[in-house]
């Protein structure tokens, strides 16, 4: 008898508060919109730092794996920002049909209207009353603005499932030797494979109707779903499961299909879009004799100090693509973390002995290294002529971007005109012969045109 009354008023709360939510849902819109606007910038530029500082190869995980969960990521901040401005348009607009109810209290009057008897009714059978549309309008609202949510959850587990992976990966990538990473990289795969098909196989079995109706079964496949769910999305999983089931459970099933294809449609030409923007590749090209892919007749900014304006230089740059007779050329090549693994397969480094001052050691060290970069890199002349390095240890100022920085004296006999600065390396892993093999350049490689005045 004590508990009606309880509940009675708590439905009477939660009445008024879901009355009322409309207020925080258009504040909270208008946050999530400026965030999705602005991180994309964010995310772009943390996929930079980890290319520079991070990156430790060009294999599928070091490469490729980052790629797509970035692809996601600016993905989902898309989506999340269409249905955030979509949910305040419509929330918006449900705000100013509320202030005319109380204007026009009656909302249409059908009989005023000077139509055919028929068009009025046809009319009230599309539109039908001033409550009914706002009703309408209002759910629509509310839907969205608990689907981006959900979206929301999702991407969160997506990222944690990410960043798990990512440190079985790469954490474990510096404390051994490549030959048994690749061996402990095989496993892992080939673990993760079997154990996510052997859970989603079970699940679809244990859900047939002639074993859900057994109540061994059917708590069987609870459970797995349950705790499973629990370790992919840890924190999350009971939210992302209310939410589910909620439009699970009451949207009819042909309906939830066909939005479920659209939804997933939409995300992966998003995805598919975001992802090759990324990898800087134009699938469409709507002009017929124009081929920016070749390096031999491109202007790029990013090889020039001068014209480039990102946060991160990726390529060997040069100052400036314009040089007069005479003067050195300045070539800047940013160390990456990906030239530790490069450098140290190809130059063999011996250690100072320890009779040596700690400066002396250093300072053998020192020499040893650059001596090192001077072998690993060829620098080449118009691809005829090898030009003399002398690389030296530079921060850049721009970017505060650790590097080789190396002064190239030209041969005097060239006249005014254009010329190739090429950038080489030599092929010295799996991903460098297969990559090399397709006749691209590899990692740290360019040509850079520049011209002479």
């Amino acid at each position: 008898m004590d508990d009606q009354p309880n509940n009675g008023h708590t439905k009477n709360w939660l009445q008024r508060v879901a009355e009322q939510s409309w207020e925080p849902e258009l504040l909270i819109s208008g946050v999530a919109i400026y965030a999705t606007i602005q991180l994309p910038a964010f995310v772009r530029e943390f996929y930079q730092y980890y290319r520079y500082n991070l990156q430790l190869d060009t294999g599928f995980i070091d490469e490729l794996m980052p790629i797509i969960v970035v692809g996601v990521a600016l993905t989902a901040l898309k989506v999340l920002s269409f249905a955030f401005i979509f949910h305040f348009v419509v929330r918006a607009f449900w705000v100013g049909l509320m202030g005319l109810r109380s204007v026009f209290k009656d909302g249409i009057n059908y009989d005023e209207l000077e139509y055919s008897e028929l068009y009025r009714s046809e009319m009230k059978k599309w539109l039908g009353d001033q409550d009914s549309f706002l009703l309408a309008a209002d759910r629509l609202a509310s839907m969205v603005f608990s689907m981006a949510f959900l979206f929301v959850l999702y991407m969160l587990g997506v990222g944690f499932l990410y960043l798990v992976f990512f440190l079985l990966m790469n954490g474990v990538k510096l404390m051994i030797s490549e030959e048994i990473f690749d061996l402990y990289s095989t496993v892992i795969l080939i673990l993760a494979g079997i154990t996510l098909l052997s859970i989603s196989t079970a699940s679809l079995v244990l859900n047939m109707k002639k074993y859900r109706d057994k109540e061994k079964f059917a708590r069987l496949h609870f459970k797995l779903n349950w705790y499973v769910g629990w370790i992919f999305y840890p924190f999350i999983y009971k939210p992302i499961q209310y939410l589910g089931l909620i439009y699970k459970s009451n949207a009819p099933k042909n309906k939830g299909q066909v939005q479920g294809i659209v939804v997933f449609s939409v995300f992966m030409v998003i995805f598919m879009g975001s992802t090759f923007e990324l990898m800087e590749v134009d699938l469409i090209q709507p002009r017929d004799f124009y081929t920016a892919r070749s390096s031999a007749n491109t202007f790029d900014p990013e090889n020039y100090e001068s014209e480039y304006e990102g946060r991160f230089f990726e390529k060997p740059t040069i100052a400036s693509p314009y040089l007069k007779q005479g003067e050195y050329l300045s070539l800047f090549i940013p160390y990456s973390k990906m030239l530790d693994r490069k450098l140290g397969s190809f130059c063999d480094e011996a250690t100072p002995p320890d009779s040596l001052g700690r400066f002396e050691r250093r300072k053998m060290a020192s020499t040893q290294n650059i001596d090192c970069a001077n072998r690993f890199f060829t620098i080449t002349l118009n691809e005829q002529d090898t030009l003399s390095t002398d690389f030296m240890f530079y921060d850049h100022e721009r970017t505060n971007q650790a590097g080789y920085r190396s002064l190239l004296s030209l041969p005097d006999t060239l006249n005014r005109g254009k010329y190739m600065l090429g950038v080489y390396r030599p092929v010295l892993d799996k991903a460098d012969v297969k990559r090399d093999s397709t006749g691209r350049l590899l990692t740290y490689e360019d040509e850079i045109p520049f011209w002479i005045e």
